[in-house]
């Protein structure tokens, strides 16, 4: 199987990718090529990225991206134009590969968790429930939305997308700028939307998706929680990233491994404070909102028992009719 791993940047998140793709490369087998594409800026050729890389047997691939499709496209001021080249990053690269993971520059990746050994069940995509959505965490009105726009409330976070390849279909480009810009004038998740691609990829693939455990994808609103603390893969979404490292946001367990990166890197600043005394101390000030998050995560796994009937508009992979969906374990 051939596969590969797509981030798209901009100068801005260059420093924090080079952290989250080391810490892939670092971990994660059986993936031959790293794909960063950079919008609007060019890296430095003998970037240390790439001699990681080569140690593990990875060829990196760092191309120039743009979209003058999106140029019409209405966004704001929480959507940065590299969310909305998702979809063409996977496009560019899809006819040369049997597997494509699309995921966001602000993921950390802790232990291999197998991901060519994922059962995608004929599924065109596997992705994790957005946690924050779902539960109303982030939008108390989301599944009353969701019921009023006849939209499914099986709903994905776009910051880990695993596409099965032979199943892509490169025409429906056109149909995801045209959810584009159906978005533009108005969303059918959210009275308020800052997520306009993730809107989009949900509408591509509504009820047409392989539910991956949140093992793969556990996002940040779940932070101090058990299921964070264990989580192979962490998603730091929001304002606040991985870096700078906060004594009070940070566990031992990210200190250790971004030691591990940041040596790779070249870094040599490891003076860091003990962390889990102050973590810990967060932890306890948060409690309310970490039991908020265990009843996210309670109905995220109660969800992914249900089954799902897919799409009568999905695009991709609409042979899929009646399976389940089931969540990956």
């Amino acid at each position: 199987m051939r596969s590969a791993v797509v981030y798209v940047i901009d100068k801005n998140g260059y420093e924090l990718a080079r952290h989250a793709a080391t810490s892939f490369l670092l971990t994660q087998s059986h993936f031959q090529d790293v794909h960063v594409f950079c919008h609007n800026f060019m890296p430095d050729p003998a970037d240390r990225l790439i001699k990681i890389a080569q140690q593990t047997g990875v060829q990196v691939h760092v191309e120039p991206i743009d979209g003058p499709n999106l140029n019409g496209i209405k966004i704001n001021q929480y959507t940065p134009q590299t969310a909305l080249l998702k979809f063409k990053s996977v496009n560019e690269i899809a006819h040369a590969y049997d597997r494509v993971l699309c995921v966001d520059h602000d993921i950390l990746f802790f232990e291999d968790v197998f991901l060519e050994k994922v059962n995608l069940e004929d599924f065109p995509i596997g992705a994790v429930y957005d946690l924050a959505e779902i539960s109303g965490l982030a939008n108390s009105s989301f599944a009353q939305h969701c019921r009023q726009n006849n939209r499914s409330t099986h709903y994905f976070n776009s910051g880990f997308m695993l596409f099965d390849c032979s199943k892509w279909d490169r025409d429906l480009e056109d149909r995801y700028l045209q959810l584009l810009e159906e978005h533009g004038l108005h969303c059918d998740y959210k009275k308020f939307c800052t997520t306009v691609d993730q809107c989009a990829f949900n509408r591509l693939f509504e009820n047409n998706w392989k539910r991956l455990t949140l093992n793969f994808n556990m996002q940040a609103c779940a932070i101090f929680t058990d299921k964070w603390a264990r989580a192979s893969v962490r998603h730091y979404q929001g304002k606040r990233k991985f870096l700078p490292i906060q004594p009070w946001r940070n566990d031992s367990r990210d200190v250790r491994l971004l030691k591990r990166v940041r040596r790779a890197l070249g870094y040599h600043n490891f003076l860091y404070p003990p962390f889990n005394i102050l973590y810990g101390l967060n932890a306890i000030r948060k409690k309310a909102n970490i039991e908020r998050a265990n009843k996210a995560i309670t109905l995220a796994e109660l969800m992914s028992s249900e089954p799902i009937q897919a799409s009568q508009n999905a695009g991709i992979g609409s042979k899929t009719s009646g399976k389940t969906g089931g969540l990956m374990m």
